[in-house]
């Protein structure tokens, strides 16, 4: 009896200081009300970016297919799946809310992640609905640039 209580105490603790990173934040500048607002389910509606070879723009898109993720969810736990429209398989990730030098950033990867082990996607938008995602690097002459939007499903 006393194992069950123990056990039932720490999975508590342990839910609690998961959510710790989600609620300190505030509205920012850059549209996010609130990092909580990243847990559940988001379906990918629109991309568009482009990419540089010898600082000439090569190839540039703003469409409907060139996701990462058509779905993608995120769960309390840290951890999360992403899965393509056509595909029934999910892939599972681990993620992390990080303050970033322009914003809060979220950092998607296989196992642990934490201090730049992951892929990192800055938060551009994030409210009850929507979600936008931004990577690339920033290299001017050799360079990419992509952001994927998102709205929610759950």
């Amino acid at each position: 009896m006393k194992v069950k209580k123990y056990l039932s105490a720490l999975l508590m603790l342990v839910m609690l200081c998961a959510l710790i990173p989600l609620t300190g934040c505030s509205k920012d500048e850059d549209g996010i009300s609130s990092p909580a607002l990243i847990i559940g389910k988001w379906q990918g509606v629109s991309s568009s970016g482009w990419e540089k070879e010898d600082g000439k723009v090569v190839d540039k898109w703003n469409d409907k297919e060139s996701f990462d993720y058509d779905f993608i969810e995120f769960f309390y736990d840290a951890s999360g799946e992403w899965w393509y429209a056509d595909s029934n398989r999910k892939h599972s990730f681990a993620w992390c809310l990080n303050e970033g030098k322009d914003g809060i950033e979220v950092e998607i990867g296989e196992g642990f992640v934490g201090n730049g082990t992951g892929d990192t996607y800055k938060i551009k938008t994030l409210t009850k609905d929507k979600l936008v995602l931004v990577s690339g690097d920033d290299d001017p002459d050799d360079g990419w640039y992509q952001e994927d939007t998102y709205k929610r499903i759950d």
